[in-house]
Protein backbone atom coordinates (compact mmCIF):
# COMPACT_ATOMS: atom_id res chain seq x y z
CA UNK A 1 0.00 0.00 0.00
CA UNK A 2 1.05 3.59 -0.55
CA UNK A 3 0.84 6.26 2.13
CA UNK A 4 1.77 9.93 2.23
CA UNK A 5 4.05 10.78 5.09
CA UNK A 6 5.03 14.10 6.69
CA UNK A 7 8.58 14.29 8.05
CA UNK A 8 10.45 16.68 10.35
CA UNK A 9 7.52 17.87 12.44
CA UNK A 10 7.61 19.70 15.80
CA UNK A 11 4.91 20.09 18.41
CA UNK A 12 4.79 21.90 21.75
CA UNK A 13 7.09 19.21 23.12
CA UNK A 14 9.79 21.22 21.32
CA UNK A 15 10.91 24.46 22.96
CA UNK A 16 10.28 26.52 19.81
CA UNK A 17 6.74 25.38 18.95
CA UNK A 18 3.35 26.04 20.51
CA UNK A 19 1.47 23.62 18.25
CA UNK A 20 -0.43 20.93 20.11
CA UNK A 21 0.17 17.41 18.85
CA UNK A 22 -3.60 16.90 18.60
CA UNK A 23 -3.81 19.81 16.14
CA UNK A 24 -1.05 18.23 14.06
CA UNK A 25 -2.99 14.95 13.98
CA UNK A 26 -6.22 16.74 13.07
CA UNK A 27 -4.53 18.63 10.21
CA UNK A 28 -2.83 15.48 8.91
CA UNK A 29 -6.11 13.60 8.79
CA UNK A 30 -7.85 16.47 7.02
CA UNK A 31 -5.21 16.42 4.28
CA UNK A 32 -5.13 12.65 3.80
CA UNK A 33 -1.75 12.10 5.46
CA UNK A 34 -1.21 8.53 6.62
CA UNK A 35 1.88 8.96 8.76
CA UNK A 36 3.69 11.78 10.60
CA UNK A 37 7.30 11.40 11.68
CA UNK A 38 7.97 13.69 14.62
CA UNK A 39 11.36 15.19 15.42
CA UNK A 40 11.16 17.05 18.73
CA UNK A 41 14.18 19.11 19.74
CA UNK A 42 16.08 17.36 22.51
CA UNK A 43 17.60 20.63 23.82
CA UNK A 44 15.16 21.09 26.69
CA UNK A 45 13.70 17.62 27.05
CA UNK A 46 14.44 14.90 29.58
CA UNK A 47 13.59 11.20 29.88
CA UNK A 48 10.27 11.83 31.61
CA UNK A 49 9.11 14.31 28.95
CA UNK A 50 10.12 11.96 26.15
CA UNK A 51 8.12 9.17 27.79
CA UNK A 52 5.07 11.45 27.88
CA UNK A 53 5.66 12.45 24.26
CA UNK A 54 5.86 8.84 23.08
CA UNK A 55 2.64 8.02 24.94
CA UNK A 56 0.87 10.98 23.33
CA UNK A 57 1.93 9.84 19.86
CA UNK A 58 0.43 6.41 20.55
CA UNK A 59 -2.75 7.94 21.96
CA UNK A 60 -3.35 10.03 18.83
CA UNK A 61 -2.56 7.21 16.36
CA UNK A 62 -5.20 4.91 14.92
CA UNK A 63 -5.82 2.72 11.88
CA UNK A 64 -5.83 5.72 9.52
CA UNK A 65 -2.99 7.82 10.97
CA UNK A 66 0.31 6.74 12.49
CA UNK A 67 2.33 9.25 14.50
CA UNK A 68 5.92 8.05 14.92
CA UNK A 69 7.97 9.63 17.73
CA UNK A 70 11.45 10.95 17.09
CA UNK A 71 13.99 13.57 18.14
CA UNK A 72 16.14 16.24 16.54
CA UNK A 73 19.53 16.00 18.22
CA UNK A 74 21.48 19.26 18.49
CA UNK A 75 25.25 18.79 18.39
CA UNK A 76 28.38 20.93 18.11
CA UNK A 77 27.01 24.09 19.77
CA UNK A 78 23.73 23.64 17.85
CA UNK A 79 25.45 23.76 14.46
CA UNK A 80 24.69 20.18 13.48
CA UNK A 81 21.23 18.64 13.78
CA UNK A 82 20.67 14.91 13.51
CA UNK A 83 17.11 13.70 12.96
CA UNK A 84 16.50 10.52 14.94
CA UNK A 85 13.30 9.04 13.53
CA UNK A 86 11.56 6.25 15.44
CA UNK A 87 13.30 6.97 18.75
CA UNK A 88 11.34 6.25 21.93
CA UNK A 89 13.81 7.34 24.59
CA UNK A 90 15.74 10.46 25.43
CA UNK A 91 19.18 10.85 23.85
CA UNK A 92 21.59 13.44 25.20
CA UNK A 93 23.71 15.07 22.50
CA UNK A 94 25.49 17.67 24.65
CA UNK A 95 27.81 15.53 26.78
CA UNK A 96 31.53 16.10 26.25
CA UNK A 97 31.91 12.47 25.21
CA UNK A 98 29.40 12.84 22.33
CA UNK A 99 30.50 12.64 18.73
CA UNK A 100 28.40 12.45 15.60
CA UNK A 101 29.53 8.86 15.21
CA UNK A 102 28.46 7.95 18.75
CA UNK A 103 25.07 9.63 18.23
CA UNK A 104 24.45 7.81 14.95
CA UNK A 105 25.40 4.53 16.63
CA UNK A 106 23.06 5.26 19.55
CA UNK A 107 20.18 6.01 17.18
CA UNK A 108 20.79 2.75 15.33
CA UNK A 109 21.05 0.76 18.57
CA UNK A 110 17.63 2.16 19.55
CA UNK A 111 16.15 1.00 16.23
CA UNK A 112 15.88 4.46 14.69
CA UNK A 113 17.03 6.17 11.53
CA UNK A 114 19.78 8.80 11.58
CA UNK A 115 19.25 11.59 9.03
CA UNK A 116 21.36 14.73 8.69
CA UNK A 117 19.02 17.73 8.85
CA UNK A 118 19.46 20.76 6.53
CA UNK A 119 23.17 20.15 5.78
CA UNK A 120 23.79 23.57 4.21
CA UNK A 121 22.30 25.50 7.14
CA UNK A 122 25.12 27.04 9.16
CA UNK A 123 27.50 24.91 7.04
CA UNK A 124 26.66 21.88 9.18
CA UNK A 125 28.11 19.46 6.65
CA UNK A 126 31.55 21.01 7.06
CA UNK A 127 31.61 19.70 10.64
CA UNK A 128 31.29 16.05 9.54
CA UNK A 129 33.87 13.68 8.13
CA UNK A 130 33.35 11.37 5.16
CA UNK A 131 33.17 8.47 7.61
CA UNK A 132 30.38 10.23 9.55
CA UNK A 133 28.44 10.86 6.34
CA UNK A 134 28.82 7.25 5.26
CA UNK A 135 27.08 6.03 8.43
CA UNK A 136 23.91 8.06 7.90
CA UNK A 137 20.61 6.56 6.76
CA UNK A 138 19.64 9.76 5.01
CA UNK A 139 20.49 13.32 4.10
CA UNK A 140 17.79 15.96 4.10
CA UNK A 141 18.20 17.40 0.61
CA UNK A 142 15.00 19.43 0.91
CA UNK A 143 13.95 21.40 3.97
CA UNK A 144 11.09 23.85 3.52
CA UNK A 145 11.86 26.04 6.54
CA UNK A 146 15.56 26.49 5.80
CA UNK A 147 15.17 26.37 2.03
CA UNK A 148 11.92 26.67 0.12
CA UNK A 149 8.87 24.61 -0.81
CA UNK A 150 9.52 24.58 -4.56
CA UNK A 151 12.83 22.77 -5.16
CA UNK A 152 15.53 20.92 -3.21
CA UNK A 153 18.79 22.63 -2.28
CA UNK A 154 21.27 21.95 -5.07
CA UNK A 155 24.27 21.78 -2.71
CA UNK A 156 22.54 19.16 -0.57
CA UNK A 157 21.57 17.08 -3.62
CA UNK A 158 25.21 17.12 -4.74
CA UNK A 159 26.29 16.13 -1.23
CA UNK A 160 23.98 13.11 -1.33
CA UNK A 161 25.33 12.14 -4.76
CA UNK A 162 28.90 12.30 -3.42
CA UNK A 163 28.08 10.22 -0.33
CA UNK A 164 26.29 7.55 -2.35
CA UNK A 165 29.06 7.44 -4.94
CA UNK A 166 31.52 6.75 -2.11
CA UNK A 167 29.44 3.78 -0.95
CA UNK A 168 27.26 5.49 1.67
CA UNK A 169 23.79 4.11 2.27
CA UNK A 170 22.02 7.45 2.58
CA UNK A 171 18.78 8.21 0.78
CA UNK A 172 17.32 11.60 -0.11
CA UNK A 173 15.06 12.79 2.70
CA UNK A 174 12.84 15.86 2.81
CA UNK A 175 11.13 17.64 5.65
CA UNK A 176 8.59 20.35 6.17
CA UNK A 177 10.35 21.38 9.41
CA UNK A 178 6.86 22.27 10.60
CA UNK A 179 6.69 24.25 13.85
CA UNK A 180 3.60 26.44 13.49
CA UNK A 181 0.12 25.35 12.45
CA UNK A 182 -0.33 28.17 9.90
CA UNK A 183 2.83 27.04 8.08
CA UNK A 184 1.41 23.70 6.99
CA UNK A 185 2.07 22.58 3.41
CA UNK A 186 1.26 19.24 1.82
CA UNK A 187 4.90 18.29 1.41
CA UNK A 188 5.26 14.53 1.69
CA UNK A 189 7.18 11.38 1.08
CA UNK A 190 5.09 8.76 -0.70
CA UNK A 191 5.99 5.44 0.92
CA UNK A 192 5.36 1.89 -0.21
CA UNK A 193 4.57 -0.13 2.92
CA UNK A 194 3.05 -3.50 3.70
CA UNK A 195 0.99 -2.10 6.57
CA UNK A 196 0.47 1.13 8.47
CA UNK A 197 2.82 0.22 11.30
CA UNK A 198 5.94 1.86 12.66
CA UNK A 199 8.27 -1.04 11.71
CA UNK A 200 6.90 -1.03 8.15
CA UNK A 201 7.29 2.74 7.79
CA UNK A 202 10.85 2.75 9.14
CA UNK A 203 11.77 -0.21 6.92
CA UNK A 204 10.48 1.60 3.82
CA UNK A 205 12.51 4.69 4.71
CA UNK A 206 15.59 2.63 5.56
CA UNK A 207 15.52 0.89 2.17
CA UNK A 208 14.47 3.80 -0.04
CA UNK A 209 10.97 2.64 -0.95
CA UNK A 210 9.64 6.17 -1.38
CA UNK A 211 9.67 9.28 -3.51
CA UNK A 212 9.67 12.91 -2.37
CA UNK A 213 6.56 14.72 -3.55
CA UNK A 214 6.98 18.46 -3.15
CA UNK A 215 4.02 19.34 -5.33
CA UNK A 216 6.12 21.05 -8.00
CA UNK A 217 9.00 18.58 -8.16
CA UNK A 218 9.29 14.85 -7.49
CA UNK A 219 12.62 13.40 -6.37
CA UNK A 220 13.56 9.72 -6.14
CA UNK A 221 14.93 8.30 -2.91
CA UNK A 222 18.29 7.93 -4.63
CA UNK A 223 18.40 11.67 -5.33
CA UNK A 224 18.85 13.59 -8.56
CA UNK A 225 21.82 12.95 -10.85
CA UNK A 226 20.77 15.05 -13.87
CA UNK A 227 23.02 18.09 -13.96
CA UNK A 228 20.48 20.29 -15.73
CA UNK A 229 17.89 19.76 -12.99
CA UNK A 230 20.43 20.39 -10.23
CA UNK A 231 21.39 23.63 -11.99
CA UNK A 232 17.71 24.60 -12.14
CA UNK A 233 17.37 23.92 -8.40
CA UNK A 234 20.28 26.24 -7.74
CA UNK A 235 18.82 29.02 -9.89
CA UNK A 236 15.34 28.81 -8.36
CA UNK A 237 16.68 28.66 -4.81
CA UNK A 238 18.95 31.68 -5.23
CA UNK A 239 16.18 33.69 -6.90
CA UNK A 240 13.73 32.88 -4.10
CA UNK A 241 16.32 33.75 -1.45
CA UNK A 242 16.96 37.16 -3.03
CA UNK A 243 13.22 37.82 -3.36
CA UNK A 244 12.68 36.89 0.28
CA UNK A 245 15.42 39.26 1.45
CA UNK A 246 13.89 42.12 -0.53
CA UNK A 247 10.40 41.37 0.82
CA UNK A 248 11.66 41.31 4.42
CA UNK A 249 13.55 44.56 3.85
CA UNK A 250 10.37 46.26 2.65
CA UNK A 251 8.41 44.80 5.55
CA UNK A 252 10.96 46.13 8.05
CA UNK A 253 10.89 49.57 6.44
CA UNK A 254 7.09 49.68 6.65
CA UNK A 255 7.06 48.58 10.29
CA UNK A 256 9.70 51.16 11.25
CA UNK A 257 7.21 53.80 10.15
CA UNK A 258 4.65 52.44 12.60
CA UNK A 259 2.60 50.70 9.92
CA UNK A 260 1.59 47.06 9.61
CA UNK A 261 1.17 44.90 6.57
CA UNK A 262 -2.47 44.01 5.88
CA UNK A 263 -3.23 40.47 7.04
CA UNK A 264 -4.13 39.42 3.50
CA UNK A 265 -0.71 40.56 2.22
CA UNK A 266 1.10 38.80 5.06
CA UNK A 267 -0.87 35.62 4.35
CA UNK A 268 0.16 35.70 0.69
CA UNK A 269 3.77 36.16 1.73
CA UNK A 270 3.64 33.14 4.05
CA UNK A 271 2.07 31.04 1.32
CA UNK A 272 4.67 32.08 -1.24
CA UNK A 273 7.74 31.68 0.94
Amino acid sequence: MRIDCLLHVHSSFSYDSKTDLADIARTARRHGIGCVLMSEHNNRLDSQQVTAFVARCAELSDSSLLIVPGLELAFDANRVHLLAYGIRRFIDSTANSCTIRSLIDEVHEAGGLAVLAHPSHRQAVDRLTDDDLGRLDGIEVWNVKNGNRYVPMAADVLLLNRVRAAGGRSYAFAGLDWHHLNRFARFTLALEVEALTEPAVLDALRHGRFVINGGYVTVKATGEQRAIRVAAYRLVSSTLARTRRIAYRWQSAIERRGLKLPKAVAAVGRRFF
